[in-house]
């Protein structure tokens, strides 16, 4: 009996150890992810004509491209909020 227990417990703790692992690869694949379409959105934005900016929830500027420091006249330093 006791025999018995101390397998399911291996078993349990095993289970346990692999789904963390795999979870923690699923976070840094989808953090990866993240950097690449920030990056790939960033370049479109710098290599259009047009001003881009973004917002948070609020109403606070996050991003400002640099078409629109020319656009708007203000640098990003001077709009996007302080972190």
């Amino acid at each position: 009996m006791v025999a018995l227990l101390t397998v399911l417990l291996a078993l349990v703790v095993i289970i346990g150890v692999g789904y963390e692992v795999t979870s923690r690869g699923r976070r840094i694949d989808a953090s990866a992810l993240l950097a690449i379409r920030d990056r790939e959105i960033a370049q479109i934005m710098e290599a259009t004509d047009e001003g881009f900016l973004s917002f948070d929830a609020v109403g606070t500027i996050t991003s400002w491209s640099a078409n629109s420091q020319q656009i708007f006249g203000w640098s990003a330093a001077d709009v996007v909020a302080a972190r």
